[in-house]
């Protein structure tokens, strides 16, 4: 992957400097990449800490 030149990277965030969702179908694939991916960790984190909960009140009452 190449380095971004200051214009090219405006160009993708859709000519603004402030942070939004870009037209480009390239970075929202990127977003929803990373957006599924965060959410499978977590909700395997979620639940490893249900499993532990219940496994300690099986044993701990």
């Amino acid at each position: 992957m190449k380095n971004l030149s200051y214009n090219e990277i405006l160009e993708i965030n859709g000519g603004s400097t402030a942070p939004h969702v870009s037209n480009n179908s390239d970075v929202q694939a990127g977003y929803s990449v990373g957006w599924h991916i965060g959410h499978a960790i977590g909700q395997t984190i979620k639940d490893v800490g249900t499993m532990v909960s219940t496994v300690g009140d099986w044993i701990f009452g």
